[in-house]
């Protein structure tokens, strides 16, 4: 199978701990899911001249509940001032730091949706091959 890729434009802002807020304009997003990873997306942000990533929980991303969910470095949330429309996907970049990516609900739930179809939320495990991993954590081969 392979990786699924859509890609968005999101509103960025800019926090950091006893300063304002600092919008950053837009700024264009992707979010990818790859099979062979059945836990985890990627987003990807372009800035300036190159695209930085991070990979967390798909999880993160379905169901977005009223409170956020994500510990680390992604947390996710509804957006202030418009929890239904929108969702805020928040990047720990350092300590009191963070980027803040604003998208559309319906977007992230569309992403979301053609992931599962690819690998139906709650069946990821079936798409490891277990004894390949328990190998590498041994040092070994399968």
């Amino acid at each position: 199978m392979s990786v699924i890729t859509v890609e968005y434009v999101a509103q960025a802002r800019r926090h950091q701990q006893g300063c304002e807020v600092e919008d950053l304009g837009s700024r264009r997003v992707r979010l990818s899911y790859d099979p062979d990873d059945p836990y985890a997306v990627a987003l990807e942000v372009f800035h300036t001249d190159a695209w930085a990533r991070w990979v967390f929980a798909r999880s993160l991303l379905v169901h977005v509940p009223s409170r956020g969910k994500g510990l680390g470095a992604v947390h996710v949330c509804p957006a202030p001032g418009m929890p239904r429309q929108r969702v805020s996907i928040i990047l720990r970049t350092a300590p009191g730091v963070g980027f803040e990516l604003v998208l559309r609900r319906a977007e992230v739930d569309a992403a979301v949706d053609r992931f599962d179809h690819v690998v139906a939320i709650g069946s990821e495990s079936e798409y490891i091959d277990w004894e390949t991993e328990l190998a590498a954590l041994g040092g070994g081969e399968a």
